[in-house]
């Protein structure tokens, strides 16, 4: 069963039970809750009782409060992309009984214990035990985001986090470190007393002891990063990346079965012994019995038409290699090389092919050649330079602007013709910036389209110039619409990559530039502009304090292989420029 009311990407689901009720409630990145309810006795399937905003960011953590004296339908507590912790209860969803502040970013997870203490984990680094209503206990200590918490019925609490490891705390102490090694531990879950099961971006499921403070068990069967995982007294599941679910036997760990869903699975939670809710990427909450695998992964490159098509011989066997004109080699070469499972060394092959015999281009739109390729199959061309996005549909783009400034089409018209020849005069400079001051809302975003293409033209950026375009992006703060996020984020972007930034660009507006962009990535339903602008500034001279936050920031809102990669390859890049 699929409910799609969401508007946004599921990122967390849990279950409140009662006597005759079972509600699925979901978090979603379009900032509602959403609340599925099934009468026990005579409900055959889920119907949505309500949506709620509790403050309107993205919701990235959700958790139940089961029943009590004082709440009979129990309560509902999510954390927001803000760092907030808002509680209400299912019959009056509109009302926030509680608000818990104490994070300064977002709280990436959640767990409510028998008791009614709340658990929280945050990108902040920290995480806080609370306890009626008040902070109880700061777990300070991880170097990395929190991104799994859990907690035991004997008080242990686990925390789990990016730095690689597993924290152990008692009454607010940490008592343990338990080292896993390879990639990011993602959410946590106990199994009993000493035993718990973590998500990590290596692919594993790792089986953690206590007592023994190490990894005891390694469970194997995803392709891509783990990102949730759940357990009842029968099994334990897990979803990430891959779009796969699996499910796991308690008694020796062996694989029960695999569900495939054709997005990522962000989020996993059991409904009852033999069902689990599933949070999806494409803003879908599915209702998926352990005993009838589903197989409804991406299709495959056979069931569409596509521009080209490759016999392909590895290992003596056979493969067609389908794809579309202006696919990313590297991406094709990866998914390709997954599909067939085969070793990663032959995407290097693949890509070589494909560049060869396709019109492939960048992440940006660019042309691929002078581009350095990913050899790890990361499925994105590295740009060896700074990013330029050049690319536009400049008619459709004139005729947005001239509906609202009928009256400066000529002006329009003399702005085009002098982007098209690479020469802006300071006439059309001033009518430019002219038209940026005084454009309504609701057709900025194709002005600073336009602005995205003038910065690129020799002698145009000067300080009044770069100023002015600066401060109509930051007045548009707290009332952007993604399409003008996308655009300010594409102006951001080539104006650390035009010639003469160099020259004209402080290291006070390279730190504003980089202050807008950490407001607008989280609008962005594709992170490459803001990736590209990341990359841009780590090759410039210029060393905005918050570039590192901002790229950090950014590859924790990066949702795909491809994006974290590059966030990753641009720290690094900033990180030897600077050495």
């Amino acid at each position: 069963m699929d409910m799609d009311e969401p508007k946004g990407d599921v990122r967390s689901v849990c279950v409140l039970e009662t006597e005759d009720t079972t509600r699925v409630v979901a978090g979603s990145k379009d900032g509602q809750i959403y609340c599925w309810k099934k009468r026990k006795k005579t409900d055959t399937c889920y119907t949505l009782e309500y949506t709620a905003s509790t403050t309107y960011s993205p919701i990235y953590s959700v958790a139940a409060i089961q029943p009590t004296d004082e709440y009979g339908e129990g309560l509902v507590v999510s954390g927001d992309e803000t760092g907030l912790i808002s509680v209400h209860t299912p019959h009056c969803p509109a009302s926030i009984l509680y608000t818990l502040i104490g994070h300064e970013s977002t709280v990436s997870a959640l767990f409510a214990t028998a008791d009614g203490r709340i658990l929280s984990g945050s990108w902040d680094t920290t995480a806080i035990v609370w306890a009626g209503w008040q902070k109880k206990h700061l777990l300070a200590g991880h170097t990395g985001s929190v991104l799994g918490i859990a907690a035991s019925t004997d008080g242990t609490v686990l925390t789990s986090s990016a730095d690689k490891t597993v924290r152990v705390w008692r009454d607010g102490t940490c008592t343990g470190v338990i080292d896993c090694g390879a990639d990011c531990m993602r959410e946590i879950v106990f199994l009993d007393r000493d035993l718990a099961a973590v998500a990590s971006n290596d692919s594993l499921v790792r089986i953690v002891s206590v007592s023994q403070t190490g990894v005891v068990k390694l469970l194997a069967e995803h392709s891509e990063y783990v990102y949730t995982v759940a357990a009842n007294d029968d099994f334990v599941c897990s979803g990430g990346e891959d779009g796969r679910v699996s499910f796991w036997n308690r008694s020796d760990y062996s694989l029960h079965s695999v569900s495939r869903f054709p997005c990522t699975v962000w989020s996993v939670c059991f409904v009852d012994r033999d069902t689990v809710a599933v949070g999806r990427g494409d803003n879908v909450l599915s209702i998926q019995p352990i005993d009838e695998p589903r197989e409804q992964g991406p299709k495959t490159p056979g069931e569409q038409e596509t521009d080209f098509s490759f016999s392909v011989d590895a290992e003596g066997t056979a493969h067609s290699l389908q794809c579309n004109r202006g696919d990313n080699p590297a991406a094709v070469a990866d998914s390709f090389v997954l599909e067939k499972k085969l070793p990663k060394a032959f995407a290097e092959q693949i890509i070589s092919f494909l560049v060869k015999n396709t019109p492939s281009r960048c992440l940006c739109g660019a042309p691929a050649s002078g581009r350095v390729a990913c050899c790890n199959g990361c499925g994105v061309y590295f740009p060896s330079g700074p990013v330029a996005l050049k690319e536009a549909e400049r008619e459709k783009m004139l005729e947005t602007i001239s509906s609202s400034n009928s009256e400066k089409k000529a002006e329009l018209a003399g702005i085009f013709a002098g982007i098209a020849a690479g020469r802006i005069s300071d006439t059309n400079r001033a009518a430019l910036l002219s038209l940026l001051e005084e454009t309504q809302q609701e057709s900025l975003f194709a002005v600073f389209d336009l602005v995205r293409l003038a910065v690129l033209a020799p002698a145009f950026l000067d300080r009044h110039t770069l100023g002015a375009i600066l401060a109509r992006a930051e007045a548009e703060e707290g009332r952007l619409e993604r399409k003008t996020a996308t655009t300010i984020a594409r102006t951001l972007c080539n104006i650390v990559a035009a010639e003469e930034t160099q020259e004209t660009l402080s290291d006070d507006d390279a730190e504003r530039l980089v202050q807008i962009a950490e407001k607008t990535a989280p609008l962005l339903k594709r992170k490459d502009p803001a990736l590209f602008l990341l990359h841009n500034l780590a090759l410039s001279p210029h060393r905005p304090p918050s570039l590192a936050a901002f790229g950090k920031t950014l590859e924790r809102l990066c949702t795909t292989h491809t994006e974290i990669d590059f966030a990753r390859r641009s720290l690094q890049k900033q990180k030897q420029k600077r050495s």
